[in-house]
């Protein structure tokens, strides 16, 4: 029997999809939906198993079939397409109201809508169709391929302390996730997220709020304010600027070139021990000599341990005066003066810082009720200042750049039990009692320091118990040196009194350079 043709493309040219390659073709009877026959020749010899029907790789189908009406379903992926009523090998038109031959239809004969009611309605139709938002729903599906990707939004202030609220990619600037902003002005967003100009902030969710955890942070600064490089300076007369830095070279010939200060110091100092000998004659164990009315040292190391030891102190001198017979006085001084002549100490200049520290402890008995006085500080060592009746009372005269009636000194005597501290000179002087009571057999340090400016300092254990600045400071010029003394300023009941002596510390630093005043190798 003869069987008709079918051959045809999935889609056409008009269609979202033009080329199906592969695409199943299949038939079934339009009447009875039963699945139809297919042949691969017009003779009917060679049947197709199945009713299904696989286009080539052009999306073009072809097969032979019985005469009738077929229906056809197109697959293509998840594309399909349905042809209702296909007609197959159906021959022309046999007859049309009866009539055969040429048929000539007239109005009447012709069932139709009323004139334009078809043609309005098909208006509507497009007219619906090209308003539409989205008729086929391509758009939404575009839409759904975008979300969450980065949109910048541009530039942030951060100074609010908050994350972006609105300018977001969203209807009505709402924020999407992956909208994104520089950060324009630095600020601290939540939580304590420090930000600075050139970083960026991103929502990494919808609607992300203030939420420390929904935002991503970038930082991108370099964390710090850069040098300018026009402020660069290879000058080698470096001046006061704060602006201006100088390179490597530059640096190296202005310390190469400068001439280093010296800045002098001389010190001394003595460590009296239980078989220290201060000689009442030339200095044997250190610099250190005691006057004719001191007796030898008689110290011990179990005398030490029954003291107040609160310096440590392993051993030291026991410096005894054996008298109560008024005016009768010994001391403990740099050796400065022997028969008559005056031996070199220290002259203190404008600029120049003069120290004594001395470490040791009162002996026997506090002038309490007694009428003597300890000292200990610096003095004009050549007129024995330190034992004499009144180291302020000196002629005050300059004779070769020499003051005398000169001393910055601790006092303690019967006026007060706390220690008093007295400098200046002549008429010219300063006292201040301090809040620190003298007590027989306690060890501790006494600093007295004469500053660059002829004001003096004096510290107890390290703490700055005055400050002269005023009619107390030392003159220019002043020859100093240190020392201890003790003095019966009347008959006193008890006759021992003295000290026992830990160590002595001189220091003076001379205040700047002097030209060619170096060593060399």
């Amino acid at each position: 029997m003869t069987k008709y043709v079918f051959q045809q493309s999935a889609f056409s040219a008009d269609e979202a999809v033009s080329v199906a390659p592969y695409a199943s073709f299949t038939f079934t009877d339009a009447a009875t939906g039963d699945p139809a026959g297919l042949w691969e020749d017009a003779a009917g010899l060679v049947p197709i198993t199945g009713n299904v029907v696989i286009a080539d790789e052009y999306g073009y189908a072809r097969a032979y079939l019985t005469a009738g009406f077929y229906d056809v379903a197109i697959v293509a992926g998840s594309l399909t397409k349905t042809l209702v009523d296909v007609s197959i090998g159906i021959a022309a038109v046999e007859s049309v109201n009866g009539q055969t031959g040429i048929v000539v239809l007239g109005a009447s004969d012709v069932g139709a809508d009323p004139a334009g009611t078809g043609a309005t309605e098909a208006a509507s139709a497009v007219s619906a169709h090209s308003g539409a938002t989205d008729p086929h729903g391509d758009r939404a599906y575009a839409d759904s391929l975008v979300v969450g990707l980065w949109d910048d939004r541009g530039n942030y202030d951060a100074s609010v302390n908050a994350y972006p609220s609105s300018g977001g990619s969203g209807t009505a600037g709402a924020i999407l996730k992956g909208d994104i902003w520089t950060v324009s002005v630095g600020g601290t967003l939540p939580t304590a997220q420090a930000v600075g100009v050139g970083d960026t902030v991103r929502a990494l969710i919808d609607a992300p709020g203030n939420t420390q955890a929904n935002w991503a942070i970038q930082e991108n600064n370099i964390g710090y304010v850069p040098e300018n490089s026009a402020n660069k300076s290879t000058g080698t007369a470096l001046g006061t600027s704060d602006t201006l830095y100088p390179t490597q070279r530059a640096v190296k010939t202005y310390v190469d070139s400068a001439t280093p200060p010296i800045i002098t110091v001389i010190q001394r100092g003595q460590k009296f021990g239980n078989h220290s000998y201060v000689a009442n004659s030339t200095p044997v164990n250190g610099p250190y000599k005691g006057s004719s009315n001191g007796s030898t040292p008689i110290g011990s190391v179990a005398l030490v341990e029954a003291l107040t030891n609160r310096g440590n102190i392993a051993d030291c001198t026991h410096w005894e005066m054996n008298s109560n017979t008024i005016d009768t006085a010994t001391q403990v001084a740099l050796y400065a003066f022997v028969s008559g002549t005056i031996y070199p100490q220290q002259q203190w200049r404008s600029g120049a810082k003069m120290q004594f520290l001395a470490s040791l402890a009162l002996y026997n008995v506090i002038p309490t009720a007694e009428n003597f006085v300890y000292r200990i500080g610096l003095a004009n060592g050549a007129n024995y200042d330190h034992q004499s009746a009144n180291p302020w009372a000196g002629p005050n005269v300059l004779t070769g750049n020499e003051h005398t009636g000169c001393a910055a000194m601790f006092i303690a005597d019967n006026t007060s039990i706390y220690w008093q501290c007295k400098s200046g000179y002549k008429t010219s002087t300063e006292t201040t009692t301090t809040s620190v009571p003298y007590v027989v057999g306690n060890f501790d340090v006494f600093h007295v320091c004469v500053t660059a400016t002829g004001a003096v300092e004096f510290r107890i254990n390290g703490t700055l118990v005055a400050t002269h600045s005023a009619a107390g400071v030392i003159p220019d010029g002043a020859y100093l040196s240190e020392g201890v003394a003790v003095r019966n300023l009347a008959a006193t009941k008890i006759a021992k009194k003295g000290f026992y002596l830990d160590e002595f510390a001189f220091r003076l630093s001379l205040p700047g350079a002097r030209t060619g005043f170096a060593f060399t190798d």
